[in-house]
């Protein structure tokens, strides 16, 4: 149910309006994400965890708290639309890691931005 859903819609939104779920994670699960996302992520996903457009900018994905960020990345349900599976090549942790990354980028980002 979950895959058909995202393949019908876009996993992300491209709205700053909604603050990105709580940074929870361990500096090192964070570091460990960082170093998975250079290796595997950054030449869609873009430097800084920033898209240049062409890809969603994962900051403001909808699937950052829930379980369909393992069901695009290990799962590969967006292949149809550019977005294999990385099953053969990261683990369930590697993933988590890599979402923890990301997560702890959406806020610093958020802060940022709400920064006068």
């Amino acid at each position: 149910q979950l895959a058909a859903q995202l393949e019908q819609s876009a996993p992300w939104s491209e709205s700053r309006a909604v603050a990105p779920p709580p940074s929870v994670a361990s500096a090192e699960e964070i570091a460990l994400g960082k170093m998975h996302y250079y290796q595997q992520c950054v030449g869609c996903h873009g430097a800084s965890v920033i898209s240049g457009g062409g890809t969603p900018d994962l900051r403001y994905s909808t699937l950052l708290n829930t379980d369909g960020w393992y069901t695009v990345v290990l799962d590969g349900v967006l292949e149809k639309n550019g977005m294999i599976s990385f099953r053969d090549r990261l683990s369930k942790e590697d993933v988590t890691a890599i979402r923890s990354f990301v997560i702890d980028k959406a806020n610093a980002d958020w802060a940022a931005a709400a920064s006068p």
